[in-house]
């Protein structure tokens, strides 16, 4: 749902949330945790309806000044171009797989109130033995990106995922990276980045899967694009082909009984 207030401003938050970040059960034993990983972000506040593209933002200075701490380029830009949108090639002199690169206005950071929220989160799962499943369009772990897509401060979402309350979290779901990406942890945890439609080709059915969960499993059910990280041996496919399939172990936390998802 979409609102906009008397300013001028245009926000999207979930149906009945004051923030992006929810978590709802969508069967008894298993939890969605959703993210929102431009919660610290330069374009935080949103648009702005009576000004033109592409300076249509009110720009978090916070974000913004944080980002010209961490990133030379973005220094020098904003300082020849106060209050403009910032617009340039964020990683000039910057190597492939250099963590530094996700210093950019196209990732943002997840804030204190959300890092206590998820923490809380993963605490709750962890009493009641609910596996969980966490959303977030933006990476959380190095070994999926190529070092240009991922949360700011990954390094704190990660160490909470990996901590004995994450010890229930089974998957990890993003996109942003639009070749897409898969990585298992030492400790199971399943890191998948979905493939983005922009490269399926038209005779190519798309990058999409299902989930299904049994007592040993998760089931991953789809079709990926040419060269497929998520379905490296069944893809790409075309109308007519049966879809591809993946299983993923799940891990053992403190619930011995997985119900099916």
């Amino acid at each position: 749902d979409g609102s906009s207030s008397s300013s001028g401003r245009v926000h999207f938050c979930p149906s009945g949330q004051q923030n992006f970040w929810h978590s709802f059960c969508p069967q008894p034993g298993w939890r969605c945790v959703v993210l929102d990983p431009y919660d610290v972000s330069i374009y935080r506040k949103g648009r702005i309806l009576d000004r033109a593209a592409p300076n249509n933002y009110d720009l978090d200075q916070e974000s913004v000044q944080l980002l010209c701490d961490k990133n030379e380029n973005i220094r020098k830009y904003v300082a020849k171009h106060p209050g403009e949108n910032i617009l340039l090639n964020y990683w000039e002199g910057i190597e492939p797989h250099d963590l530094r690169g996700r210093w950019s206005p196209v990732n943002g950071g997840i804030g204190k109130e959300q890092l206590q929220w998820l923490e809380d989160e993963l605490k709750s799962s962890y009493a009641r033995g609910e596996k969980v499943i966490v959303f977030t369009h933006v990476l959380v772990h190095p070994q999926t990106s190529d070092g240009k897509t991922l949360i700011w401060n990954f390094d704190e979402v990660l160490g909470l995922l990996q901590s004995e309350i994450g010890s229930t979290v089974q998957l990890v779901i993003s996109g942003h990276r639009h070749s897409g990406g898969f990585h298992t942890d030492e400790l199971g945890i399943h890191y998948v980045v979905m493939e983005s439609p922009l490269n399926t080709q038209p005779h190519e059915m798309g990058s999409f899967f299902l989930v299904e969960a049994d007592d040993e499993n998760l089931n991953l059910i789809g079709y990926g694009n040419a060269n497929s990280v998520i379905f490296p041996k069944g893809s790409p496919a075309h109308p007519g082909d049966a879809p591809a399939r993946r299983r993923l172990p799940l891990r053992r936390g403190p619930a011995q009984a997985t119900p099916s998802l």
